[in-house]
């Protein structure tokens, strides 16, 4: 079975690493992926942003101090940039945010900085009152915005923030070229409200939501009940749809939908081109030259010709996370390390027995 090793060195992040630099075109950023083009952002246990480059499969802090220690946040630059961190062009985008309390009560402050590629030279942007982004938050980046569905910042009657009162949920886009953030649409409203952002298909972002009509009650054994709504969004034209139909997956120029949430009998495989098929249902996968990779089943099923195959994997934990100059990137989180672990395989090791 192949091992994921991990692939760290000391040596600090170079400014002009041409890796860095380059954008990568809708691209979803969450807490567990990153990925830019040839490499993957992302962080440690101590929270210090690292990236590592899937040609020399070497990871750095983004730090371009040779002596530090990369132990002192107030040193350091790798540290500080843990909420939702984008690399775009030269700069590396992260939020930031404060309550301050004002004349008509309290107020969210979340802010938008700018680092340098080597987490130096920071500044603050551009400022929007009562969104709340968090490290779980999820980022949709095409052209020269992202995408992202905050909650709405509500304050209870002593003045602190609540995630348990009734709120909304929005879809807004930042602007890197006009600095300036936009509320799209309101996407529901209730308690408990949840986002996520799958990806885009054919120019539109796929997402859903959900959200409950009553509070959620610790004292109750009953969970909330939920209603998941699916939508899409077209930056052309403006405008959020609702969808009849779950969506799975939507990233490379594929887009996977099911009837409905809990219907697990099969999937549509949308392609290239908007051409469909019927593929086996898979619970967490991914599309990489050609397989569709699920990492649930441990299984990799070839588009072209339909059939199944095992990976050749240590366990469910290990995943598919890219493909780059003719080699999976494979990631793991290693408990031992505090990090992820990475590895680069060719088709001949990762792909196993037809099934």
């Amino acid at each position: 079975m192949l091992a994921v090793t991990l692939s760290v060195t000391a040596a600090c992040a170079d400014s002009g690493n041409d890796v860095l630099q380059e954008e990568y075109s809708a691209r979803r950023i969450t807490n567990f992926s990153n990925l830019c083009r040839g490499g993957e952002l992302y962080l440690d246990s101590m929270q210090r942003l690292n990236f590592i480059d899937f040609t020399s499969m070497n990871s750095s802090l983004i730090c371009p101090y040779p002596n530090c220690a990369h132990a002192d946040p107030n040193v350091c630059p790798s540290f500080g940039m843990n909420i939702c961190p984008v690399m775009y062009e030269n700069n590396i985008y992260y939020f930031t945010s404060q309550v301050e309390y004002e004349a008509d009560g309290p107020v969210l402050k979340t802010y938008i900085n700018k680092a340098d590629i080597d987490g130096t030279n920071r500044m603050q942007l551009a400022e929007y009152d009562n969104i709340l982004v968090a490290d779980y938050t999820m980022l949709l980046v095409y052209d020269d915005e992202f995408y992202f569905c905050p909650n709405t910042a509500v304050f209870d009657e002593y003045a602190n923030m609540s995630t348990s009162d009734r709120s909304d949920m929005c879809l807004y886009s930042y602007s890197f070229t006009d600095n300036k953030f936009t509320m799209i649409e309101k996407l529901c409203e209730g308690y408990s409200c949840g986002a996520w952002i799958y990806g885009m298909y054919d120019g539109e972002i796929y997402m859903h939501v959900n959200y409950s009509e009553e509070p959620y009650d610790y004292m109750l054994v009953e969970q909330q009940d939920f209603t998941t709504e699916f939508l899409k969004y077209n930056p052309q034209d403006n405008t959020v749809s609702r969808l009849d139909f779950a969506v799975n997956y939507a990233s490379g120029g594929y887009l996977m939908t099911s009837e409905g949430v809990g219907i697990y009998d099969k999937m549509t495989l949308h392609l290239p081109g908007g051409k469909t098929k019927d593929v086996p249902w898979f619970e967490d996968a991914v599309v990489y030259n050609g397989y569709i990779f699920d990492r649930i089943s441990q299984r990799a099923y070839r588009i072209s010709d339909d059939t199944m195959y095992v990976l050749n994997t240590d366990d469910f934990m290990t995943e598919v996370v890219g493909y780059e100059n003719d080699m999976y990137i494979l990631r793991s989180y290693d408990s031992d390390a505090g990090g992820y672990a990475y590895a680069a395989v060719p088709e001949e090791e990762l792909i196993g027995s037809q099934v």
